[in-house]
């Protein structure tokens, strides 16, 4: 099924409710109760000694609280009918609301505003109209499970003490990293990008396109939304709730289709998107393979997939500075691999895709991209100086085609076959691991 409308992407039977039937409920006791409301996400922190879950819900949303023995949960569902083992406080949500009371030794107060209700929210939404609520939820996965093809959802949602843990990193490095913007490096690295997306995509409209991470929108070049000003429709994914939120407020004209997931198990149905935009997501973290089948499920057929990661012989010796900032903590983006053109190109046909073209971006050496930043971020004054030691790269790379594919960044453009050979490498793939690159 080929998907004409961002909100087509979740699913087809995704039931709407009037914002008058939305309920608040706070309940007291364990929440074996929330598995009929088909638990969809869900994640754990500690906050102030209390050891708090978040749940993503088929038609609903909530969070539970246990304090020692106590444990509340508050839910905002358009549902009832579930049992419930003790309820404190229950009432319609339709308009903004508080609550304020004291559990045994525990104080909680909760309030609802417009703003939540508006949608800003990124567990709440999409809004079709003013008067209307939408509640969305994966159609493959429930309970995390993958229902189309019997395999474990590898979500960093379902749970797991790793995945938890990776997701933990990539929100803190969402909430704590400054913006990007403006310094010369990210104008050239959008040019560099820009230049890329024209070279295979002449016309960006009504393509219905995924972004495999919001890094771009929330801090650095905004590739995404240009994207969208040339007609396409957008859509994107990241682990960061606080990246999404803030992908959300750039691209937010355009109505985008953002969510919070795993690029190794994507939350939409096969053969949804007409292009997918990876640049520097799959290789930080080992089963890259993982991520690219995913790219092949939910490609349609003659769909296009441009993806960058780190380049393993950059001339100016990136990967070299990454191993030694990583071996003193130095380096902001943790773990992160780097691969061959050759190794690449392999590890995306042995999904199934066909390769169309090879060509790169940022030409420049690593460590003047990493001073140029600094110099934005904390010593403006001396910005001036590293945009003008980058200015002759980014004139190389408009100017000298052949030094693109030797960028700190690598990329391939690859398609996905029409027809049975598409469909048939789509099950090889699924059959079992690509093998990863070298």
């Amino acid at each position: 099924m080929h998907l004409t409308s961002p909100a087509d992407l979740f699913e087809a039977a995704t039931t709407s409710y009037r914002v008058e039937q939305l309920r608040y409920f706070l309940i007291g006791g364990e929440t074996s109760w929330l598995e009929s409301l088909r638990i969809i996400n869900s994640r754990q922190r500690t906050w102030a000694e209390r050891e708090v879950t978040f749940y993503a819900l088929g038609a609903s949303h909530a969070m539970s609280i246990r304090h020692r023995d106590l444990r509340v949960t508050e839910l905002l569902s358009c549902r009832d009918g579930f049992s419930k083992d003790q309820s404190f406080a229950e009432m319609s949500a339709a308009e903004p609301f508080e609550v304020s009371t004291v559990i045994r030794d525990m104080h909680y107060s909760f309030r609802l505003t417009l703003h939540d209700l508006q949608g800003d929210d990124v567990l709440l939404g999409p809004y079709p109209d003013e008067g209307q609520m939408a509640v969305a939820y994966p159609r493959q996965s429930v309970g995390g499970r993958d229902l189309r093809s019997g395999r474990k959802h590898t979500g960093l949602m379902a749970g797991g003490q790793k995945d938890s843990g990776y997701q933990a990193f990539w929100e803190d490095v969402g909430t704590g990293f400054p913006s990007l913007k403006g310094a010369a490096s990210t104008r050239y690295y959008f040019e560099c990008e820009r230049i890329l997306c024209e070279q295979f995509l002449p016309s960006m409209k009504d393509l219905l396109v995924l972004k495999t991470d919001l890094w771009d929108e929330a801090k650095n070049s905004e590739i995404l939304l240009w994207m969208a000003e040339k007609g396409a429709r957008p859509a994107g994914i990241d682990l960061s709730f606080e990246v999404v939120r803030q992908a959300e407020r750039v691209l937010s004209a355009f109505r985008p289709v953002l969510a919070v997931a795993d690029v190794r198990s994507l939350p939409f149905p096969a053969n949804s998107f007409d292009l997918i935009y990876s640049m520097g997501t799959i290789e930080h973290f080992e089963d890259s393979a993982a991520a690219v089948r995913e790219f092949f499920r939910v490609l349609r057929p003659s769909g296009i997939a441009i993806v960058g990661v780190p380049n393993k012989l950059d001339p100016f010796m990136r990967p070299m500075l990454v191993s030694l900032w990583n071996a003193f903590g130095a380096y902001p983006y943790g773990m992160e691999k780097s691969f061959t053109s050759r190794g690449l190109r392999r590890l995306l046909e042995s999904a199934g895709f066909r390769s169309i073209g090879q060509s790169g971006i940022l030409f420049m050496p690593g460590w003047l991209r990493v001073m140029d930043l600094w110099c934005h971020v904390h010593t403006p004054q001396l910005a001036r100086l590293t945009g003008w030691l980058v200015s002759p790269f980014a004139w190389a790379y408009r100017s000298i085609p052949s030094l693109r594919r030797h960028g700190y960044l690598i990329a391939w453009a690859v398609s996905k076959p029409a027809g049975p050979a598409g469909i048939g490498a789509l099950q090889d793939s699924q059959a079992g691991d690509a093998p990863g690159p070298p």
